[in-house]
Formats: structure tokens, C-alpha cells, sequence
């Protein structure tokens, strides 16, 4: 039966949608809201130390679900708002300030 998931949060749209049916976690994801459904989807195609690859930010979810999970996540947004609140809402997560590397372009 195929999969389907629709979630309305103000004005934030989430739908998910897959011919095939989503495998149940091996492992409870363990993390509440939009950050937990995308954990979940991030936990079905990788693993540890794996790469993740976010072209847009928006709220940050997936590079703290990445954070949390263990994953490296390269992110990006052509909106520089977004970069700066995923930036942001990264520092006050972890408690850590972020740098900017060297090699980075703007």
C-alpha cells in the first residue's frame, strides 16, 4: 500500500508521498515534530558519519536531525535569511558558535 503523510503547522506544509511502503525504523528516532519526521527519512538511507546533502535550510531541520543523528550535512540556501536563523537556531542547539571556514565563498 503506498505511503502517504500530509501535515499542516501554521502556515508550513509537509507532505510525503512514496509508491512503495516506508519501512518501519529499526530503532525509534526519538525526536518530536518536523525534525522527527525528517530523522526518520534521513535514518532510512544513511548511516553514521554519512553525508547529507540540504539545498535549502529553511528551519534548520535537517542540519540539527543531522547534528543529532551523527551526519555530516552540506547546506545551503539562496535566501541568506534562512542561512542566518539555520545558523542561529545550530548555535543555540548545540551551544556551540559557528565559524566560518576559509576556503567558503559567497
Amino acid at each position: 500500500m503506498p505511503f502517504k503523510f500530509e501535515w499542516v503547522l501554521g502556515e508550513l506544509y509537509i507532505g510525503i508521498y512514496s509508491q512503495a511502503p516506508i519501512l518501519k525504523p529499526e530503532k525509534p528516532v526519538g525526536i518530536e515534530g518536523v525534525e522527527g519526521i525528517v530523522a526518520y527519512l534521513i535514518s532510512l538511507y544513511t548511516n553514521h558519519d554519512n553525508f547529507v546533502i540540504a539545498p535549502f535550510l529553511g528551519h534548520a531541520e535537517v542540519l540539527i536531525a543531522c547534528e543529532r543523528m551523527g551526519r555530516i550535512c552540506f547546506a545551503g540556501d539562496k535566501a541568506t535569511e534562512n542561512v542566518d536563523r539555520a545558523i542561529a537556531r545550530w548555535q543555540k542547539w548545540t551551544g556551540q558558535e559557528a565559524k566560518r571556514e576559509k576556503h567558503c565563498y559567497t
